[in-house]
């Protein structure tokens, strides 16, 4: 398996096109992935894993938009990684919640309470990048994990490519 993924990313790092559509192609695939857990297992999202899924889409939407354009500009990885970094921010939140010495029930109401009653979209946002009451279940454990691992492989996949393009101007 690690063979497999030393493969991808080597591939991945001989040109922008190769970094964007592996990009694309993995946050696709983790997207789907969580969206199959929510849809077949009955999995409940919490708002941090609601804000990783929309970083992930951000993420594979600017290696999407660079594909289209089909330009070599430095700023479309730089995008995404930034992107990446606002996710993994989110994922070590998700995780100090769940492994921190902390009590996640601290934390105020979910997304969905706090859109059905009219509560005003800073704190909806406030939610999504802070967490609620239901980001400190254990059952969010294993994908919390899993979610640091995926952002950090991209983002070494992106750091490389700009490096690389900057070594090359």
């Amino acid at each position: 398996m690690l063979a497999l993924i030393r493969t991808i990313i080597r591939s991945a790092l001989r040109s922008p096109e190769n970094c964007a559509v592996t990009v694309l192609v993995a946050t696709s695939f983790i997207v789907m992935g969580a969206l199959k857990f929510d849809i077949l297992f009955g999995f409940d999202a919490c708002s941090l894993c609601l804000s990783q899924r929309l970083f992930f889409l951000l993420a594979g939407l600017t290696s999407g938009i660079a594909l289209i354009h089909r330009s070599n500009l430095i700023a479309y990885p730089i995008v995404a990684g930034l992107w990446l970094g606002g996710g993994l921010a989110v994922a070590i939140q998700h995780n100090w919640l769940l492994w921190g010495p902390g009590d996640a029930s601290t934390c105020g109401p979910d997304v969905l309470y706090l859109i059905d009653f009219g509560y005003p979209v800073v704190d909806v946002f406030k939610t999504l990048l802070v967490g609620s009451v239901s980001c400190g279940e254990d059952s969010h454990k294993p994908f919390a994990a899993a979610a640091i691992v995926c952002y950090l492989a991209l983002i070494y996949v992106v750091v490389t490519q700009v490096r690389n393009s900057l070594k090359s101007d």
